[in-house]
C-alpha cells in the first residue's frame, strides 16, 4: 500500500512557521455565557458533547447527562435508566433515537423513554467504546480494542462477532467519508487505519492522528501539533500548519467558514483560519471538548462547567485583563491611541495591544483630590485631549504634556462640548456653565439661571448654534445672551436630559431617566416603545441610518430611516443574550473611533463593539412540538405523547381526555430569551394567538373531533418560521356522542324541550312580577309605618308651640298659628299615602313650617329659601325629606338661643343631582344633646330607614353629609346639613 509523505521534516520550515505563527497571533477578550449546577446542569464536569438532528445540545458528565435547548436542561441518570453516569459518546439513530455510550454499555432514549441496548458484562471494559454508523447494512455496530464487533440490528438484536483483520487495535476515533464508503480511525497504539468493505485496511501503523470533519464533510487530521488534510485518492497528508508550542494542541471542530477550532494545554483556544491563528484571551480550566453546533456558535465543555462563546461582536476590557475600574470617559488621541480616564483609578492608555497605565498627569495636578476622572472627556480640533476631573476643572493633554486650564472655579466637571466653529469650549460643571473663547479664558455663568435647581450634566447644540443644557431634572436653552428653561409657556415638557444627541438631519434626541424623546423645532416627540423604559445615557451614530444608545441593559439601536419615513419605531436591544456583558452604561461614556468601532463605558468594564460584525439571525427557528398530554376528570386519567418529529399521523384520544397541554420548543442557541411564539389549534380557534415567551400551551373541555396544533416561532431579528410545526389529534366521541345517536335523541326531545322552555319561561316571567309586585307593596307598607311615626312627630312638636303661644296669652298670633297648623295638617292628611311629592310641595310645606316657628319666636327668627334658577320643581323628592333638617335646626339647634336666630336653605341642582342645604346657627348638635330633653331622637333614624327603602325601590342613593360649624377658637356656631338627591328618570 502506498505509503503517506509529510512535508514538514526540515526544520529551517519549522523555525519558519514558528515565526510566522507568533507574528500571526492575537488576542481577544469575547463574551461567554458560563452554565452550571446552578443553571440546571446535572454536574460541572462536562466530558462529552453532542448536537442531534433536532438540536438539542447533549453534555455528558461525570454525574449524568443534559439534555439542553438555549434555556432549560432536561437531566438523566442512572435513576432514569442510564448504565452509568459517566457517558463519553453519543449517536442518534435515523429514527431519532439517542444512544448513550459508557463502560457498563450502552443505552437508548426514544421517546422519552430510556432502554438498555447492550451490557458491556460480556465484553471486556474500554473506556473507548465508539459507535460506527451504518456499517454492514446494520444500523450501526460497536468497537472496542479487543477485537470485538457487536451489531445492533433494525430490531434492537445483537450479534457479537469479530471483524476480518482486526487484530489487536485500540480505537481511539472514527469519522465517515460519505463519499467513498469508508471510515477512518484511530489506533490508540497503532496508527491509523481505515474499514472498507467489512475488513481492516491499514493506512500508516506509526502516525496516531485524530480525525475530525468540517461542516461541508471534508476530513482533517491532527498529529504532533501539526494540520493535515488527507487525500485519500492518493494515500498522503497534506500539511496545512504547525503550532510550535510546548503544549499539546488538540483539533475539535470548524465552524461554517472552515476555521478550524483548537485547544492549547487544556486551557487556550485557537482559531485557524487558514492563513493566521487567533488566540482567545480568556483562559479556561480544562477543556474537555469544543463543539461548534449548526448555528455556528461555539460550545466550550469544562471540569467547571461549558461556556457559550455568545458574539465576537464585543471584546471586554475588565480589570482582570488589565483594564481600569470605573472607567467613564474614554477618547481617541490623534495616534489612535484609546484613552480610558477613570472614577477613582486613574488614566491609562490602550494602543491597540497593551494597556498602559499613565501617572504623569499628577505633576500637572498635584492638589489633584485623588483619581477621579468625570465623562465627556473629547479630542479638541485644535489636537489638545481635555479630561474633567473631580473638584479640580480641567486636565488638558497636548501630546507630550499635561497642564491644567487656568482660572477655573472650584468645582467638579461633568462634560466638556466643543463648539469648533467658534473655537469655544463649553464646560458643565458643579460651579455652573463656564464658556472658554479661544479655549482659555473662561466666562462664567453661575446656577441661578437653572430651573428646577440641578447640574448640568450633557451640552449639545442644535442647527441655530444654541447651546442645550440638560441634566436630571432639567432642560434649558442659551444662546449666548439669555437661558430659556423648561417647561415654558411652548412647551411643557419637563423630563429632564441626561444624555443629548443632535443627528445627521439636524434634529435632536434627548435621552431620560423614562426614555428616549425626540425634538424636531417643532413638537418633544416621545418614543413609545415598549422595551425602552430605562433610562438613556449615551448616543453615538453608527452610520447615517442607525443610532445607537445607551441604556440600562446594554446597548439599542433605534433605526433612523425608518423612523423618519413613517414614524416606526424600530428597535433593537444588544443585552447579555446577544454578547453585550456590561451592564448599567455610563452617562455620555461612549466613543466611536477613526475605524468606525464603538467603545462603551459600563460600570464593570470598557466594551469594544465590533458593529461590522453585527449580522442578523437570518437563521429560521426550528421548532420541535416535544409532547402532548392529555388528562379527564380524574386524576390518575393522563396520557402523554412524546413527539420526535413533524408528522401528520394522529393520535387518538378517549371521550374523557378532554384537556390538552402541548408542549413545544424552538431549540435557537442565538438570544433564545427572545424567542416568541404564536399558535392556534385548528378545529378549536382558527386563529393566531399573540407572541408569548411560553412555550406550552393548555387547552381544557375540549369537544370530541379532530384538531391540527400549529406553531410558529420569531427569533430576535423578526425572522418567522415558514412552516408551522404541526401536530394531528383527535378526541373520539363515545358512542352517545355519535351523530346517528344524536340525531334520535334530538328528536325525541326536541317538542318536550321546546314545551318545557315555553313552561319555564311563562312561570319565570309570572313569578318575576310576582315578586316584583310584593317587593314594591311591602316598601311603600314601610314608608307608610315609617310616615305614621314621623307625623306625630311632627305634630307634638307643632301642639307645644301652640301652647306656648296661647299661654302668653296672645290671641291673634295664637289664631294665625292654628291657620297655619290646620294648613299642614290638612297637606300632611292629604299626602299621607304618598311616600314622595314635587320639590314645589315639600318647599312649600317647609315654609309654611317655618313661618308658624317664626310666629313662635316673635319675630326673633329669620329664614330664607334661596332656589336656584333652572331648578325643575316639579322633580320629585321623598317627603319631608327638607321639612325634617329644618324642623331639628329649630327644634334642636335655634330653640336655645335668645336671639338672632337664622335660618337658611339653598336649593341647586348639577348633573342630574338635586343638592340642598340646610344651614342654622344655633348651638351645635353637641350642646343641644346635653339641653333637650323631651326629645325622641327618632326623626333622622327615621330619615336614614326612608333612604335605605327608597334604595332599594328605586334604586338610586340618596346622601346626606351632617357638618359642626366653628369659629375660629373652636366655639359651635351651628350646625350645617347637605344633601344630594339623584333625579329619578
Amino acid at each position: 500500500m502506498p505509503t503517506r509523505r509529510l512535508f514538514i521534516s526540515s526544520t529551517v520550515l519549522l523555525s519558519f512557521m514558528f515565526l510566522l505563527f507568533y507574528v500571526s497571533l492575537f488576542s481577544q477578550e469575547y463574551s461567554y455565557r458560563h452554565y452550571t449546577v446552578k443553571d440546571g446542569l446535572i454536574q460541572n464536569q462536562v466530558i462529552s458533547m453532542f448536537q442531534d438532528s433536532r438540536g438539542y445540545l447533549w453534555l455528558g458528565t461525570k454525574g449524568g447527562v443534559s439534555r439542553f435547548d438555549g434555556l432549560k436542561f432536561q437531566n438523566y441518570t442512572v435513576n432514569d435508566g442510564l448504565l452509568s453516569n459517566l457517558v463519553r459518546r453519543f449517536y442518534e439513530d435515523e429514527n431519532g433515537g439517542i444512544y448513550f455510550c459508557s463502560l457498563n454499555g450502552i443505552s437508548k432514549l426514544y421517546k422519552g423513554v430510556l432502554n438498555t441496548v447492550l451490557l458491556n458484562d460480556t465484553l471486556p471494559q474500554d473506556k473507548n467504546t465508539l459507535i460506527i454508523p451504518h456499517l454492514s447494512k446494520t444500523d450501526f455496530c460497536v468497537l472496542n480494542k479487543n477485537r470485538l464487533a457487536t451489531y445492533i440490528g433494525p430490531y434492537d438484536s445483537v450479534l457479537i462477532q469479530k471483524l476480518s483483520g482486526f487484530v489487536d487495535l485500540e480505537i481511539g476515533s472514527i469519522v465517515e467519508e460519505k463519499a467513498y464508503n469508508k471510515y477512518w480511525l484511530r489506533g490508540e497504539e497503532n496508527g491509523l487505519f481505515s474499514i472498507e468493505n467489512d475488513s481492516i485496511v491499514y493506512f500508516n501503523k506509526k502516525m496516531r492522528t485524530g480525525f475530525v470533519k468540517d461542516k461541508s464533510g471534508g476530513i482533517y487530521s491532527f498529529y504532533e501539533n501539526t494540520l493535515y488534510q488527507p487525500d485519500t485518492t492518493n494515500f498522503t497528508f497534506n500539511d496545512l500548519y504547525h503550532f510550535p508550542t510546548e503544549e499539546s494542541v488538540t483539533l475539535y471542530d470548524f465552524d461554517q467558514s472552515k476555521n478550524a477550532y483548537l485547544v492549547s494545554g487544556q486551557k487556550k483556544i485557537l482559531v485557524f483560519n487558514g492563513k493566521e491563528v487567533e488566540e482567545y484571551k480568556k483562559k479556561f480550566n480544562f477543556i474537555n471538548r469544543l463543539l461548534i453546533d449548526r448555528e455556528d456558535n461555539l460550545w466550550i465543555a469544562t471540569e467547571r462547567g461549558f461556556y457559550k462563546k455568545i458574539s465576537d461582536v464585543f471584546e471586554n476590557f475588565t480589570k482582570e485583563t488589565g483594564a481600569n475600574e470605573y472607567v467613564w470617559s474614554i477618547v481617541e488621541d490623534e495616534q489612535k491611541n484609546i484613552w480610558f480616564a477613570s472614577y477613582g483609578d486613574g488614566l491609562s492608555k490602550f494602543d491597540g495591544e497593551n494597556i498602559l497605565d499613565i501617572r504623569d498627569y499628577k505633576t500637572a495636578y498635584s492638589y489633584m483630590q485623588g483619581d477621579f476622572f468625570y465623562t465627556g472627556a473629547i479630542l479638541a480640533t485644535n489636537h489638545n485631549l481635555y479630561f474633567p476631573v473631580k473638584n479640580s476643572g480641567i486636565l488638558k493633554f497636548d501630546g507630550s504634556l499635561f497642564s491644567t486650564l487656568p482660572e477655573m472655579p472650584k468645582g467638579s466637571v461633568l462634560d466638556v462640548y466643543e463648539d469648533s466653529l467658534n473655537k469655544r469650549l463649553m464646560v458643565a460643571s458643579t460651579a455652573g456653565l463656564v464658556m472658554l473663547e479661544n479655549y482659555q479664558s473662561p466666562i462664567i455663568y453661575d446656577s441661578g439661571f437653572i430651573e428646577p435647581k440641578s447640574y448640568i450634566k450633557t451640552i449639545a447644540q442644535d442647527r441655530s448654534g444654541r447651546y442645550w443644557l440638560g441634566g436630571d431634572y432639567m432642560l434649558c436653552i442659551f444662546d449666548g445672551q439669555q437661558f430659556i428653561n423648561f417647561p415654558n409657556k411652548q412647551y411643557d415638557y419637563n423630563a429632564g436630559a441626561i444624555s443629548i444627541f443632535y443627528d445627521n438631519r439636524e434634529n435632536l434626541w434627548i435621552g431620560t431617566s423614562s426614555g428616549l424623546y425626540f425634538y424636531d423645532y417643532n413638537e418633544f416627540r416621545k418614543v413609545a416603545r415598549h422595551d425602552l423604559k430605562s433610562q438613556v445615557v449615551s448616543f453615538v451614530e453608527l452610520d447615517s441610518t442607525k443610532l445607537l444608545m445607551g441604556i440600562s441593559e446594554g446597548l439599542a439601536i433605534f433605526n433612523l430611516e425608518k423612523f423618519y419615513q413613517n414614524w416606526e419605531e424600530s428597535l433593537t436591544i444588544l443585552d447579555e443574550s446577544r454578547g453585550f456583558l456590561g451592564f448599567d452604561c455610563i452617562r455620555n461614556g461612549i466613543l466611536k473611533d477613526s475605524e468606525n468601532n464603538i467603545w462603551v463605558a459600563a460600570s464593570d468594564r470598557v466594551v469594544k463593539f465590533y458593529p461590522d460584525r453585527l449580522k442578523p439571525d437570518t437563521l429560521e427557528p426550528k421548532i420541535v412540538i416535544q409532547k402532548i398530554t392529555a388528562s379527564g376528570e380524574k386524576a390518575d386519567s393522563t396520557m402523554a405523547f412524546y413527539i420526535n418529529e413533524i408528522t401528520d399521523s394522529v393520535i387518538k384520544l378517549p371521550y374523557f381526555m378532554k384537556n390538552i397541554r402541548l408542549d413545544f420548543n424552538s431549540i435557537h442557541f442565538y438570544a433564545p430569551e427572545k424567542i416568541s411564539y404564536k399558535f392556534k389549534l385548528k378545529g378549536y380557534n382558527d386563529n393566531w394567538s399573540g407572541p408569548t415567551s411560553e412555550r406550552y400551551v393548555s387547552y381544557t373541555n375540549l369537544s370530541h373531533g379532530k384538531y391540527r396544533f400549529e406553531v410558529i416561532a420569531e427569533n430576535a431579528d423578526g425572522v418567522r418560521s415558514k412552516i408551522p410545526a404541526s401536530f394531528l389529534f383527535e378526541i373520539v366521541p363515545a358512542f352517545w356522542q355519535t351523530l346517528t345517536f344524536r340525531v334520535i335523541v334530538n328528536l325525541v326531545i326536541l317538542l318536550a324541550l321546546i314545551f318545557t322552555i315555553y313552561i319555564v319561561w311563562s312561570l319565570r316571567n309570572r313569578r318575576k312580577r310576582q315578586i316584583e309586585e310584593t317587593e314594591k307593596q311591602i316598601s311603600e307598607l314601610q314608608l307608610k309605618t315609617i310616615r305614621s311615626q314621623m307625623d306625630p312627630h311632627f305634630t307634638f312638636n307643632a301642639l307645644n308651640s301652640i301652647s306656648s303661644v296661647i299661654y302668653k296669652e296672645d290671641k291673634e298670633k295664637a289664631y294665625r298659628y292654628f291657620t297655619k297648623f290646620s294648613k299642614l295638617v290638612r297637606s300632611s292628611l292629604e299626602a299621607s299615602d304618598k311616600i314622595s311629592r314635587t320639590l314645589e310641595e315639600e318647599i312649600d310645606f317647609t315654609r309654611n313650617y317655618l313661618e308658624l316657628e317664626k310666629i313662635r319666636f316673635r319675630d326673633q327668627f329669620i329664614f330664607t329659601i334661596n332656589v336656584q334658577d333652572g331648578v325643575n320643581l316639579e322633580t320629585v323628592v321623598p317627603k319631608m325629606i327638607i321639612h325634617n333638617y329644618a324642623e331639628n335646626a329649630v327644634k334642636h339647634g335655634l330653640k336655645h338661643k335668645s336671639e338672632n336666630r337664622r335660618l337658611k336653605i339653598e336649593i341647586y341642582s348639577l348633573d342630574n343631582i338635586l343638592k340642598v342645604i340646610i344651614e342654622d346657627n344655633g348651638i351645635g348638635r353637641k350642646q343641644a344633646e346635653i339641653l333637650s330633653e323631651n326629645t325622641t331622637g327618632k326623626g333622622l333614624k327615621i330619615m336614614n330607614n326612608i333612604y335605605d327603602l327608597y334604595f332599594n325601590l328605586y334604586k338610586v342613593r340618596i346622601e346626606q353629609n351632617i357638618e359642626d360649624l366653628m369659629d375660629d377658637s373652636g366655639n359651635s356656631v351651628g350646625t350645617k346639613v347637605g344633601l344630594k338627591i339623584p333625579v329619578l328618570k
